[in-house]
């Protein structure tokens, strides 16, 4: 986790893609970051130099919300990545503000022989093998032998979903055999 740096001896900078922290040489400003949420206001040290990709990181870690899901706001507007924060003209005590808007996640349906969908949140990175848990968990309840069939082909533990070209909301057929 990164820890927001004392006020007068370091300041967050990047290089070679990295977060670290090092001594401040009068390049640094400090901010004022507005969560959307239960969270308070903080302030931080940040170079602006650095881009906004960078400042959504370090909030993001700092709140605990996924990078994905956060967004950043200056003067009524929205903080573009790969700008700076001098490419938006902020200067000492500038209020940042935060907007989490929740990712809409993937999801499959895996029926069931008798008819029943079970609907599984899932990345393209999943394996077949962590599918097939999930199925059986939610349900079975117990661990049982699972074989997925999608588009007519039956499905290997070992490869992830992006392998069979899953798309969310499409339908994946389970056979069941438990012991």
């Amino acid at each position: 986790m990164i820890r927001r740096p004392p006020r007068s001896t370091h300041c967050i900078s990047s290089a070679a893609s990295d977060v670290y922290k090092r001594q401040v040489h009068g390049n640094c400003m400090q901010i004022k970051v507005r969560p959307n949420s239960s969270i308070p206001e903080f302030n931080l040290q940040f170079d602006p130099g650095n881009s906004v990709f960078l400042l959504r990181q370090v909030i993001s870690k700092e709140i605990n919300v996924s990078l994905p899901s956060l967004y950043l706001c200056y003067d009524q507007e929205m903080l573009e990545d790969q700008d700076t924060l001098e490419d938006y003209g902020m200067q000492e005590g500038a209020v940042v503000y935060c907007v989490v808007k929740p990712v809409v996640s993937n999801y499959l349906l895996a029926k069931l022989e008798d008819g029943t969908e079970v609907e599984v949140n899932f990345h393209q990175s999943d394996t077949v093998k962590k599918i097939k848990r999930i199925v059986a968990e939610r349900a079975f309840g117990k661990r049982c032998k699972l074989s997925l069939v999608y588009n007519g082909t039956t499905m290997k533990d070992a490869k992830e979903l992006r392998e069979y070209k899953v798309k969310s909301k499409e339908k994946i057929s389970v056979i069941r055999s438990c012991a």
